[in-house]
C-alpha cells in the first residue's frame, strides 16, 4: 500500500459541514502523527497475517501446545534457545520458532491497537471513528482468543477459519480508521469531492465483497487440508474440462500417492468435499478478475479525468496479477511454505487495496441536492 493512500467514507452525516450550500467544510486538525501511526498499525497486521501464513504452511500451528503459556513459560519470557526446536537443528525445526514469533508479533499488534483507540478517543472528536477504534479493539481480541481456541482444542477447521476471517476483518476496520484520518480524506473534504460515478462505486463495493467471500472460502481451504486437493494447473485433476467427481478423484489421490513416494513424505487421500471447496476457489478467482475488468471499463468511462481512483484502479490490476501468478506457484510448487504465506499476504492487500478504491470512490462531506443528483449510468 501506498503511504499516501491511506483516507474516505462518509460514516453518517458530518456534523461539521455548514447547513449553507457554498461553505466550505469545517476540517478536524490534521493529527499527522496519529495519521502516521494508524498506517503503521495497518502494515504491521499484514506483516502479522503473512506470520499466520507461514505457521499455516509450515504446519505449526500445535507446536507450541500450550496458550497463553508458551512450552509453560509465560509468553514474553519464554526463552530463546526454544525457539530453535527439538535439537535446535535450525528455525523451523518443529515449527516452534514461527508458531511462537507470531504469538508475541501479535501481542504487539494488540497493544498498538490499544494504543491507536485511546489516542483517537483523546484527540479525535468524531464518534463515529471513535465506534471504529473499540471496534478494531475488539476485533483484535476475540483474535487473540481465536487463536488460543485453535491451539487448545487442537486446530479446529470451524475456529481455525473463523480465526483467519477475523484477521481479515480487523485489517479493514483498521484500514478505513487510517482513511479517515488521512491528508488525502482531508483534501477530498476541503474540495467537497463528490466521488466516483455510481457504476464505478459499485463495481469496486463488488469487488470488495467479491475478495472478501474469497479470502473465507480460502480459509477454509487452507485449514481443512484442501490447498493441493487438486494438484495440477492449467488443468483440473488431468483434464482441461473440470473432472470433479469420482474419477477426478481417484486422480487426485493417485498423484498424491505417487508424489509421497517419490518425494518419501505423507499424503493422505483427499475427499470430494476438498476437492469441491479448492475448486471453487478457482473458480472464484476467475469471478473477481471478471468484477475488476468491469471495474477498468466503468474507471475508463466515467473517471477518465479523475486521476487518483484511475491509478487506484491501475495499481488493483497488478496485485491481481501477481495474485494469481502466486496462486499458480503454489500449486506447481506443492505450497511451497513461502510463496504459500506470499499468497495468503497479497490476497489481504488485495482486499486492502480493493478497499481504498470503493473509499476513493465514495462521496466524502457532500450532500448532493436532488436536482444535482447525477444521472443513472448508461
Amino acid at each position: 500500500m501506498s503511504s499516501e493512500t491511506l483516507g474516505a467514507v462518509r460514516i453518517g452525516p458530518e456534523p461539521d459541514i455548514d447547513a449553507a450550500p457554498n461553505a466550505a467544510p469545517s476540517l478536524e486538525p490534521d493529527r499527522r502523527w496519529l495519521r502516521a501511526f494508524a498506517k503503521a498499525v495497518c502494515y504491521a497486521t499484514l506483516f502479522l497475517i503473512f506470520m499466520g501464513g507461514l505457521v499455516t504452511s509450515h504446519d505449526a500451528g500445535l507446536s507450541v501446545v500450550d496458550w497463553p503459556t508458551s512450552g509453560g513459560y509465560n509468553m514474553f519470557t519464554y526463552p530463546l534457545e526454544h525457539w530453535l526446536g527439538a535439537e535446535h537443528r535450525g528455525f523451523g525445526d518443529e515449527g516452534v520458532f514461527w508458531e511462537h514469533s507470531h504469538r508475541l508479533f501479535a501481542s504487539l499488534v494488540g497493544v498498538l491497537t490499544l494504543i491507536l483507540a485511546a489516542w483517537i478517543v483523546a484527540r479525535d472528536k468524531r464518534f463515529w471513528l471513535w465506534l471504529l477504534a473499540f471496534g478494531a479493539v475488539f476485533l483484535v481480541t476475540i483474535q487473540g482468543i481465536l487463536g488460543g481456541m485453535t491451539v487448545l482444542l487442537g486446530l479446529p477447521t470451524q475456529v481455525s477459519v473463523l480465526h483467519g476471517v477475523a484477521g481479515q476483518s480487523f485489517l479493514v476496520v483498521l484500514l478505513i480508521i487510517a482513511y479517515a484520518l488521512s491528508k488525502e480524506r482531508r483534501e477530498r473534504r476541503r474540495e467537497a469531492d463528490p466521488g466516483a460515478h455510481r457504476s464505478v462505486r459499485r463495481w469496486a463495493i463488488a469487488a470488495v465483497s467479491l475478495v472478501f467471500v474469497q479470502l473465507l472460502v480460502a480459509a477454509v481451504m487452507r485449514h481443512s487440508g484442501a490447498g493441493l486437493a487438486i494438484p495440477d494447473f492449467p488443468t483440473t485433476a488431468g483434464t482441461l474440462i473440470p473432472s470433479l467427481g469420482r474419477d477426478g478423484l481417484e486422480w487426485v489421490n493417485a498423484w498424491r500417492q505417487a508424489y509421497s513416494a517419490k518425494m518419501e513424505i505423507a499424503m493422505t487421500p483427499v475427499t470430494l468435499g476438498q476437492m469441491h471447496i479448492h475448486f471453487l476457489h478457482r473458480l472464484l478467482a476467475v469471478v473477481i478478475v471478471a468484477a475488476v475488468v468491469g471495474l477498468n471499463f466503468a474507471a475508463l468511462r466515467h473517471a477518465a479525468d479523475n486521476a487518483r481512483v484511475l491509478r487506484s484502479v491501475y495499481i488493483l490490476d497488478a496485485l491481481v496479477l501477481i495474485q494469481f501468478t502466486l496462486g499458480v506457484l503454489s500449486v506447481w510448487t506443492v505450497r511451497e511454505p513461502f510463496l504459500t504465506s506470499a499468497h495468503v499476504v497479497v490476497g489481504a492487500a488485495l482486499l486492502a487495496w480493493t478497499m481504498i478504491v470503493a473509499l476513493r470512490s465514495l462521496p466524502v462531506g457532500v450532500h448532493t441536492a436532488p436536482s444535482q443528483a447525477e444521472p443513472a449510468s448508461a
